[in-house]
């Protein structure tokens, strides 16, 4: 990996996350280094998406939070889903912003959703950047 692309900040976060893992879109929009950017909603499905055939894949249908009784409290890891939204470059309007929402299960790591949703440009804290290189 190129050594220039490497960051060393102890305010980014990737895999933990805290208060400086969330960012509104006014931050978001400065976040990327030279040579990336933020994908807008079309790159985000062309890279990231995936075919829409089954109802519980569709990118246009709503997470499917399995919640079973498996086990003898009546859970169980399998069961977990962790979700993540990501800003997109695409605008509705001057309040919103499209962001991608994946979500998948802790265990197995199967994806349940990938699609776009629309998201108030202050939500805050809920939405993190995902920068790309240019072409």
């Amino acid at each position: 990996m190129d050594p220039n692309l490497v960051v060393h900040d102890d305010s980014v976060s990737v895999i933990a996350y805290d208060e400086n893992t969330f960012v509104t879109y006014e931050e978001a929009k400065a976040f990327c280094p030279k040579g990336f950017h933020i994908p807008d909603t079309t790159e985000f499905m062309k890279k990231f998406g995936f075919a829409t055939t089954l109802r519980e894949f569709r990118n246009d249908s709503p997470i499917i939070w399995i919640y079973g009784t498996e086990f003898a409290y009546g859970c169980s890891g399998f069961n977990t889903i962790h979700a993540d939204l990501f800003w997109s470059g695409t605008e509705k309007d001057s309040d919103t912003q499209y962001c991608y929402e994946t979500s998948m299960r802790a265990v197995t790591m199967d994806i349940k959703v990938q699609r776009i949703i629309e998201c108030p440009k202050d939500l805050y804290p809920m939405v993190q950047v995902m920068c790309v290189m240019d072409e």
